[in-house]
């Protein structure tokens, strides 16, 4: 219910205490939290996405100090609005995850590069300023249908995200060795 949160204090310590990081998403907000666009101007609830960020990033500070801005955004099953949507989403994300969290790193946005137009609409719109700039590589879903050099691929996804072309690149997910 709205403003109720759930912790998993106990998994999570666990996992740091065998010397593992943990690569947070907050995404995929419970049903309360969606609204009507034409009310709101969004899909969800910007206001209570910002407030779970904050609260999650503070509740988690010195254990989960990695954060990547909602999986795959492009794909309606994960997030249901616009890129120009999501944007906004991004934006109050990563903003109150560093409220919580002034050391987590945002880690985003999560494009995969078979298109670039979804990222070059996020790119138009957000103000967010990633720590890390993930990706999805699956060899059948690249930009040249896998047969560009990989290198050229991420050149082309970080120009159309607008990302400089020194920021840390993580691959967040893949398959058979597409990287």
């Amino acid at each position: 219910e709205r403003g109720t949160y759930l912790w998993y204090d106990e998994q999570i310590k666990g996992i740091r205490d065998r010397g593992l990081q943990i690569l947070a998403l907050p995404d995929r907000p419970p049903k309360w939290a969606h609204t009507n666009p034409e009310e709101t101007g969004n899909v969800i609830d910007v206001d209570a996405f910002s407030r779970y960020c904050e609260a999650s990033a503070k509740h988690y500070r010195g254990l989960i100090d990695y954060w990547e801005t909602w999986n795959e955004p492009y794909m309606r099953g994960f997030f249901k609005g616009s890129p120009e949507q999501f944007g906004a989403v991004l934006d109050a994300g990563a903003a109150a995850i560093r409220r919580g969290n002034p050391d987590a790193r945002i880690v985003g946005f999560c494009p995969e590069l078979s298109g670039l137009s979804f990222a070059r609409r996020i790119a138009a719109v957000s103000q967010t300023t990633l720590d890390a700039f993930s990706f999805h590589a699956y060899f059948q879903n690249l930009t040249g249908g896998g047969t560009a050099d990989f290198a050229e691929e991420l050149k082309l996804l970080l120009k159309a995200a607008e990302q400089p072309a020194d920021i840390e690149c993580w691959d967040s997910e893949g398959t058979f060795g597409a990287v």
